[in-house]
């Protein structure tokens, strides 16, 4: 008896946080189907002692993309929880990209400088940070992580190049980042690859195409893809 009494106690709260939780899910999920959080529920929502809800209204933001939520997001950056960290870099490199380009010098300065040497999630960061970020961004970036040695963080930088590349930015140093990773070629990532195909028909990658076309026999098939995406950018050029 004494058994099912203690039970029957630990069950009624958990069955009221579970109840709780639904409640705020829901309410994140219609602010997002809205569009709006005029009323100040997400607001409070992005403090709550849940990590769940304070990672589901974080990164909710990432669908609002309201400009005016980027300093609340950046402190969420702070967060204990490593996946609203990475939420809130979601978000703000989904919402960045509407802001204006003085704006999104200034973001990514302290994103690059202050936010990322202590971010636990710095893969998921710098990602971000290419989707918005200008030339002299990535200039700070490869200052800051592409040109050290040890290497740090080589999946989220390469990543970051590409989508840098997406909008039509990059710099010599990231390229030749890009290069060294090829050699060996059997070591050679997709994700590099892939970078280099979003560059396109560039001197510095035709100056290294016969290291490059080694790639075709490695043993990925994205590799492979993307390697033949980039000599067809060549052809074509």
């Amino acid at each position: 008896l004494l058994i099912l009494v203690c039970a029957s106690a630990n069950a009624q709260p958990d069955a009221e946080h579970a109840r709780k939780r639904r409640e705020k899910l829901e309410a994140i999920l219609r602010i997002q189907d809205r569009r709006t959080t005029h009323d100040g529920k997400l607001i409070s929502l992005l403090g709550d002692a849940d990590p769940f809800i304070r990672e589901r209204a974080t990164r909710a933001y990432g669908s609002i993309q309201d400009s005016s939520a980027l300093r609340l997001l950046i402190a969420r950056l702070d967060d204990p929880d490593p996946r609203v960290q990475e939420a809130a870099a979601f978000a703000i490199g989904q919402t960045a990209v509407i802001v204006s380009p003085h704006r999104q010098a200034s973001l990514e300065k302290e994103l690059i400088w202050k936010n990322l040497p202590d971010s636990r999630v710095p893969d998921r960061l710098l990602e971000e940070i290419g989707k918005f970020g200008t030339e002299e961004g990535l200039i700070d970036i490869m200052i800051r992580i592409g040109n050290v040695y040890p290497e740090k963080h080589p999946e989220g930088l390469t990543m970051a190049i590409a989508r840098f590349a997406i909008r039509g930015v990059t710099t010599p140093d990231a390229i030749r980042y890009l290069l060294r990773r090829t050699h060996p070629p059997e070591s050679t990532v997709w994700q590099v690859v892939y970078a280099l195909q979003r560059i396109g028909d560039n001197t510095e990658i035709r100056n290294d195409l016969e290291q490059i076309v080694l790639l075709r026999q490695h043993s990925d098939p994205y590799v492979r893809m993307n390697l033949a995406t980039l000599l067809a950018e060549r052809d074509e050029g």
